[in-house]
């Protein structure tokens, strides 16, 4: 793949909070939406899927309040319906009133929660590996429990972030083939996870925001939903996407059997072809 780099953009909200994003691409407007790890950024998190999505459509890689460049803050509010509030209040600066969101981890969370109040914003939703609740259907969620409670403190705890620590996270947590893991996406994550106005806000507990869950609102979903989900997932299992297949309205779910938590970024053609089939019905 040859290197990709798409210039930096901003706007800033009514409330001070600056938007970092970057665009490109032609066509109806697709917005990404990253995880919740030390240094996600959305054009991180989809930097090997870009390229085909750019062929199409006009793509927003969009950062949350606390990531990338984007103005960096202990949210005090509930974490998912913060962001969902947020993005809609991108959407309305950049000129968007409906979207394509695609949308990794914490960021499908919150593009959810946006779906289920404001289903006009969103055309159609694709979630990997989101997962809006306290606990799981049928196994507990890993990632609400004591074995996951010290990831990001791990991180950055002891000597302090370090490129080595940052490739071990992502081995352990993320990837289910780690020889598919690329020197661009570890120093791509380790440089947006050492900002120094984000090392000081994260010595704030709960500095993401109140835990929230969206659990008795999934019904009210409406929004036409790709659920995927790699099945070596370390932080939850199938369980939670057949919950989504069952309580939205109009879903689909697609199981990677060679893939976890990023498997657009282990499998990035296959994930381009399910994704794109999906937004083109």
């Amino acid at each position: 793949m040859e290197p990709l780099e798409l210039e930096d953009q901003f706007v800033t909200t009514e409330a001070g909070y600056q938007l970092h994003y970057q665009s490109a691409g032609t066509g109806e407007p697709l917005i990404f939406l990253h995880g919740g790890g030390p240094g996600a950024t959305s054009f991180g998190n989809f930097y090997y899927n870009a390229p085909a999505f750019l062929e199409q459509y006009q793509c927003f890689f969009y950062n949350m309040p606390g990531y990338g460049q984007s103005s960096k803050l202990v949210v005090e509010a509930p974490m998912y319906s913060f962001h969902a509030t947020v993005l809609a209040e991108f959407m309305d600066l950049v000129g968007i009133p409906r979207a394509h969101l695609v949308c990794q981890s914490f960021g499908g969370c919150a593009a959810i929660k946006l779906a289920i109040d404001h289903p006009e914003r969103v055309n159609k939703l694709v979630l990997m590996g989101a997962q809006p609740m306290f606990g799981g259907v049928i196994d507990p969620l890993k990632l609400m429990s004591k074995h996951a409670a010290n990831i990001i403190l791990d991180y950055y705890g002891g000597e302090g972030p370090t490129p080595e620590k940052m490739r071990r996270l992502l081995a352990d947590y993320e990837m289910h083939d780690d020889s598919k893991l690329t020197d661009w996406t570890v120093n791509d994550r380790f440089a947006n996870s050492t900002d120094p106005e984000l090392l000081e806000v994260a010595r704030t507990p709960g500095f993401m925001g109140q835990p929230e869950s969206l659990l008795g609102d999934l019904h009210r979903n409406v929004v036409p939903t790709l659920c995927l989900w790699g099945l070596h997932d370390w932080f939850g299992g199938p369980d939670v996407p057949l919950l989504f297949l069952n309580q939205f309205a109009n879903a689909q779910l697609f199981i990677e059997g060679q893939g976890a938590h990023h498997w657009q970024t282990e499998l990035p053609e296959r994930f381009n072809r399910v994704v794109l089939s999906y937004l083109s019905e």
